[in-house]
């Protein structure tokens, strides 16, 4: 029998996907997510989430 690996949370696929995305974050005036780190509305927090809700693709 294998050994499952743990899933990926949405912080550590943000992790990933940020050293090839620039941040866009606007931190002046939106608070970064709980989740990824980013703000909702920075290019990484999207892209960690859609790879998170898609069960984290390779």
């Amino acid at each position: 029998m294998s050994k499952r690996e743990r899933p990926r949370t949405a912080r550590e696929i943000a992790e990933e996907v940020a050293k090839t995305m620039c941040c866009n974050c606007d931190l002046d005036n939106w608070q970064p997510e709980a989740t990824t780190g980013h703000s909702w509305v920075c290019r990484i927090h999207k892209a960690a989430i859609a790879k998170y809700r898609a069960g984290d693709p390779a």
